[in-house]
């Protein structure tokens, strides 16, 4: 189906130093942004929402990440996994800063305390990354942290490397189900061939 494209209205400044795709990508989150701010501020029902976000846009061989929140993406490649993005949250950053260990930080009665989320301030810093050169075969897991609460990173892996990426999508989401699932649990897996003239695919 050919669908005409619509540029949408730029919001806020762009780094001159990402790709025009990374500064669309922020925008589009700065756009949304407004939309659940303006929802929580109009609408005593929804008075002092707010959510988390993480997203990637892939093109050629740049993957673009923008996220605010505690709302994760992971890479997996040469058999290892790699969280690509940084929580914001006060116990994330006492953990980045050697306060705390990784087991303290993930028992910590305040770990999903965030500092930065959408729809709580009328704008929004916003975390921005670009990964480029990627190798041929490589999956990328985005999740919520109802996800991260009740699975370990590699426990994650160990899914990845044995189901097709539509199976480990619901193998994951029932793990968290089982140990608990207190938290919406939101999982996508994009599978990348880099080989191939179509780059990915994607589950959820």
């Amino acid at each position: 189906t050919n669908i005409k494209h619509r540029e949408l209205a730029w919001i806020g400044q762009s780094d001159p130093s990402l790709s025009a795709a990374t500064n669309r990508l922020a925008a589009a989150i700065r756009f949304a942004n407004q939309v659940v701010y303006d929802a929580a501020c109009g609408h005593t029902a929804y008075a002092g929402m707010g959510t988390t976000v993480v997203a990637a846009y892939l093109l050629d061989d740049v993957l673009s990440i923008a996220h605010v929140g505690d709302s994760r993406i992971y890479r997996m490649a040469k058999g290892a996994i790699t969280q690509l993005t940084d929580d914001h949250s006060n116990v994330a950053e006492m953990q980045r800063r050697g306060m705390l260990t990784k087991e303290e930080a993930k028992n910590h009665p305040e770990r999903s305390h965030l500092y930065r989320a959408i729809g709580v301030r009328p704008e929004v810093a916003i975390d921005r990354i670009e990964k480029i050169q990627l190798s041929t075969t490589e999956t990328f897991l985005l999740c919520s942290d109802g996800l991260v609460n009740h699975v370990e990173e590699e426990e994650m892996m160990a899914v990845l490397k044995k189901f097709p990426p539509e199976e480990a999508c619901h193998q994951l989401v029932a793990m968290a189900n089982d140990r608990g699932g207190y938290d919406n649990v939101t999982v996508l897996v994009v599978q990348v061939n880099c080989s191939d003239s179509f780059l990915g695919r994607l589950f959820g």
